[in-house]
């Protein structure tokens, strides 16, 4: 309720005391704590007040419990909720142990107060709650008349002036409730048979030690089997959808803490096989030597992820380009090589998805050429092997296809093939040094060589000898 105070001799934050008792009221005795506020006022004021508060709605909820710790000492417990849809609040959590029928009082009969409890500032947000524990020794008159024992606790607004809001209070008579606790979760329904694709919902209802519905603070669901799905929320919700998206068994788990409960769920369905192919991007617009990355995705004839094996990449159209690697990658690095437009295509098995790209820029064409090797020695009749390399205009290599090949200098060889190839046998006819040059398109490169007989058998030469002719007489 809200509190409307007069001029007294006590601020309003100081706490509960005897000081408060007296001073803060200006009266001889202690007031019933339902009479907390002003008074002097008579006390149908105080009954509308009660009223008009009661019409205001709250998004605050509290709760009592009590746990003995020794004798006449206990934990109280005052749980603190703000409801799903409420807002971020601030409040102060009074507690107060009070006395009914106390002696000597005749005049209040009710929830006298014995004595303070230090209080406690707390912050919630919406769906959270929280648990202030304040431990209580009574005194040996209330210990001696436990029943007429009641525990009073209250959230307000933490003013240091009045007057101040109260969101919620709560009493727990004597004897006390023991403090609930979470010791089951009980999912409904407990069993269920879905097909794949489609979705059901599941809600998880805790329950305490005594068989009584149990708020579920961070609910989390999980799954284990032999299918699969989703589920929506996947957390911090009683109850998810779940969408079914493999055949097969399951066990759906939500867990609260320590806490689990789970269901039974057959996914029913056709296995899962590979039904479409994605190519991304969707089009591409890429000039000659340009690279760009390209990536596939599979899925399955329900529209799940299907993972792609050895995928395969190549191009149709005007255009061409290489692919980096050419299988086996679902993001292979595509080079453009040939301006037109292409299909770029990946397929897996006999399906296959294909995406648009246009190349654009003057075809590649032989822009350098290089020789080799660039120096060599070849022994007369001996073979050497000689091979061109080019790159184009943009400096992606080029093959000159189309060489001739040719010899310069004192010595000499032929050549297999002579041209129209980027490789050729050069084999060595006559000793000298000499210059191997390869020719494509206006660009030459040399080679310089030397052809010599060294370690060749060298000729040798033969004096004839002299023979005496006989004489012959006739």
């Amino acid at each position: 309720m809200t509190y409307y105070f007069s001029e007294f001799d006590v601020p309003y934050h100081v706490p509960w005391s005897e000081d408060r008792f007296f001073d803060f009221y200006s009266l001889a005795f202690a007031p019933a704590l339902y009479l907390d506020g002003e008074v002097n006022s008579p006390e149908d004021d105080y009954a509308a007040w009660v009223d008009q508060r009661l019409g205001v709605g709250t998004d605050v909820t509290l709760s009592l419990s009590g746990t003995q710790v020794s004798g006449s000492t206990w934990d109280i417990e005052t749980k603190a909720c703000i409801e799903g849809g409420g807002s971020n609040r601030t409040m102060r959590v009074y507690t107060a142990a009070t006395l009914n029928h106390r002696s000597g009082l005749p005049p209040y009969s009710r929830n006298l107060l014995m004595q303070e409890v230090p209080t406690q500032d707390i912050n919630l947000g919406p769906g959270s709650c929280q648990t202030v524990t304040q431990t209580i020794t009574f005194d040996s008159e209330s210990w001696s008349n436990q029943s007429d024992i009641t525990v009073i606790a209250w959230a307000q607004e933490p003013n240091t002036a009045g007057p101040a809001s109260v969101y919620q209070a709560a009493i727990m008579d004597w004897p006390f409730s023991q403090a609930s606790e979470l010791t089951t979760i009980e999912i409904s329904p407990s069993s269920a048979e879905i097909e794949v694709g489609e979705s059901r919902n599941f809600t998880a209802t805790g329950k305490d030690q005594n068989g009584a519905d149990f708020a579920l603070s961070n609910p989390v669901w999980s799954m284990t089997g032999t299918g699969d799905g989703v589920f929506s929320p996947p957390s911090g919700s009683a109850t998810t959808q779940f969408s079914a998206n493999l055949p097969g068994e399951l066990q759906l788990t939500c867990t609260d803490g320590s806490v689990s409960g789970a269901a039974s769920v057959v996914v029913t369905g056709d296995p899962p096989v590979l039904s479409a192919i994605v190519v991304s991007p969707s089009s591409a617009e890429m000039e000659v030597g340009q690279r760009k990355i390209f990536g596939a995705e599979g899925s399955d004839q329900y529209g799940n992820f299907f993972a792609l094996g050895s995928p395969q990449w190549h191009t149709t159209g005007d255009g061409s380009g290489t692919f980096d690697p050419p299988d086996g990658s679902t993001i292979p690095v595509f080079t453009a090589v040939t301006p037109g437009a292409v299909q770029i295509i990946c397929s897996g098995g006999d399906i296959s998805g294909q995406t648009s790209v246009l190349i654009t820029g003057d075809p590649p064409q032989l822009a350098a050429i290089t020789i080799s090797p660039e120096t060599a020695t070849v022994t007369l009749g001996a073979s050497l092997v000689f091979t061109a390399s080019g790159i184009d205009q943009y400096g992606d290599p080029f093959s000159p296809d189309n060489a001739a090949w040719s010899v310069t200098g004192g010595g000499a060889g032929d050549f297999d093939p002579a041209s129209d190839s980027a490789t050729t046998t050069f084999t060595a006819t006559v000793v000298g040094s000499s210059s191997v040059t390869v020719q494509q398109d206006g660009l030459e490169a040399s080679a310089s060589i030397e052809i010599t007989d060294e370690g060749l058998p060298k000729p040798r030469r033969v004096k004839a000898r002299h023979t005496p002719r006989e004489k012959v007489e006739v």
